[in-house]
């Protein structure tokens, strides 16, 4: 039910632009857990290619609680990656020693576009929040679209690819 409406808000409603093409991929995984990867073509009017672009669609900081409590706390519960490394030496993404999805992320003052296809999204340093029991800050977030983590309540990682 949720991936046939995100469809509709992404290829209906074009809250990223007007949609040339798409195609989805369902991964069933263990424990009955599902994810869904869908990868979008925009027109030319539409694509996404400076980083203040990227900027309107996608964050990968830790929102301001004062600002926007809700949107925080969505995205410290869905959007946080592990944490892993010497932090916790047994999350599931370590691999010899190195997480295998390159967490933490550097901070970065400003958004990079196309570095090997993708963008390098801006991270400020901020001072740590407490989410469990680790201490975290913009290093550990995944990429997201606010709009659709406040609508749909859920972990769905956006990323900007050329």
């Amino acid at each position: 039910m949720k991936l046939k409406e995100l469809l509709e808000d992404i290829c209906k409603h074009g809250i990223f632009g007007t949609v040339l093409a798409y195609i989805y991929v369902i991964e069933f995984q263990k424990r009955g857990l599902t994810h869904a990867h869908i990868l979008l073509t925009l027109d030319s009017e539409g694509k996404i290619r400076t980083k203040d672009d990227i900027g309107k669609f996608v964050s990968a900081e830790l929102p301001d609680p004062c600002t926007d409590l809700r949107l925080f706390q969505i995205v410290t519960k869905c959007m946080v990656h592990g944490p892993c490394g010497t932090i916790n030496i047994n999350s599931p993404c370590m691999r010899d020693g190195q997480c295998c999805k390159s967490f933490p992320k550097q901070f970065k003052d400003d958004t990079e576009e196309n570095v090997n296809r993708y963008a390098i999204y801006r991270r400020i340093a901020t001072e740590p929040v407490q989410v469990g029991k680790y201490s975290i800050h913009n290093r550990w977030g995944v990429p997201y679209n606010p709009w659709l983590l406040k609508k749909f309540n859920a972990h769905i990682n956006v990323e900007v690819c050329a």
